[in-house]
Parts: C-alpha cells; structure tokens; sequence
C-alpha cells in the first residue's frame, strides 16, 4: 500500500514537470515569433538605369545593406558590391523607397539586390516609322529588384541607302548626266555603338 502511494505521487511530480516544460517551451517559441522581425518592401521607388552604363552595355547585380528604422524608412544604404557605373541608381533607388518593418524594435538590417539588365533585339521599324523606346521593366520579389530596358538603337531615317554610280567624273560638275543605281538594300536597326552611313557602304 505504501509502495502504491509513493508511485502515485512520482507519478504527479513527473507529470507536472512535464508541463511546465511544455509550456516553458510553447512560450519562448511563441516569443521568438513575435520578436522575429520581418521587412517587406511596399512602395518602391523605379531604379533608373545610367545612361553612361547604358551606352557601355554594362550589366549586373548590385548589393546593399539597408539598415530599415521602425517606421520603414531607409536609415542608410551601403553598397556591398557592383559595378561603380550601377550603385548609385541602385541607392537612390533604395532610399526614396518604403518599407514596412514588422515586429521590429528598433534599426533592422535588411539585404537588397538590384539587377540591371540590357535586352538583346531592338523594337523599332528599319525606316524608324515607331521610332521611341519602351518604358523600362521593372520588377521586384523579396530582397531583389530587376530592371530591364532596350539597347540604344540606330536605324536608316531614309529607309534605305541606295548607291549610285556616275558614269564618269566630270558628270560631277554637269547638270545633265546619266548615272544608274547599282544596288539599294535596306539597313536593318543595330543596337549603338553605331555605324555611318560611309562605313555602311563599305560593308555592302
């Protein structure tokens, strides 16, 4: 009987030990939740891509380290890497944005990446009859921002180039002269760095 009496009571102290560990754990988990801060980017400010990068065709990813306050503005902004030509869009972009910090209690760090990116093909008519550039693309997920824009692009504003041969050269000088035209092509769009009319009848 007195065995019987000392296992009910081991029985109680270990159950009750078990339940404070439970609830000692089901609070410092629900306490790590709350505290967790967590930032999202609400409101953000398009990246304009370098018309110097642009022209050099120069591409790539810049990172930053925010340091985001309570009220979701950018306290400071500084480039961890990319190219020199790309992080200033990238950190004027980044401090005119909003963020929301959630949970947080005072400065938070928060890690963005800006990716600039130059498309392959152009978008205008070979007689530039839509001439004007697409609006840039942007784009952003967590901890990242990507902008996309065309290639600068040159065309043949005539629509075509044509060669012409005289039939002697002192037909320069005359009013009246036969000449005929030997071959007219037209001259496709190219992205910048661009050609001159004189180099482009040299290639035909």
């Amino acid at each position: 009987m007195r065995r019987f009496h000392l296992l009910s009571i081991l029985s109680v102290v270990v159950l009750s030990a078990l339940c404070g560990l439970v609830q000692r754990t089901l609070a410092q988990g629900s306490s790590a939740d709350e505290t967790k801060p967590e930032v999202v980017l609400t409101d953000l400010s398009p990246p304009v891509y370098p018309p110097l990068a642009r022209a050099a065709r120069i591409t790539g990813d810049v990172e930053l380290q925010l340091l985001i306050r309570k009220d979701g503005v950018v306290d400071t902004a500084q480039v961890v890497s990319g190219h020199p030509l790309l992080r200033q869009a990238a950190v004027d972009s980044a401090q005119k944005s909003q963020f929301e910090c959630r949970g947080c209690q005072g400065i938070t760090t928060y890690f963005l990446t800006y990716t600039f990116v130059i498309g392959d093909e152009c978008h205008n008519a070979p007689d530039c009859s839509a001439v004007g550039e697409r609006p840039p693309e942007i784009r952003h997920w967590p901890n990242h921002v990507a902008v996309t824009v065309d290639p600068w692009c040159t065309c043949d504003p005539a629509g075509e180039i044509t060669r012409i041969r005289w039939r002697s050269a002192r037909c320069l000088y005359l009013w009246r002269c036969g000449s005929r035209v030997i071959e007219s092509r037209w001259i496709r769009l190219l992205p910048r760095p661009s050609i001159s009319i004189s180099d482009a009848l040299r290639i035909i």
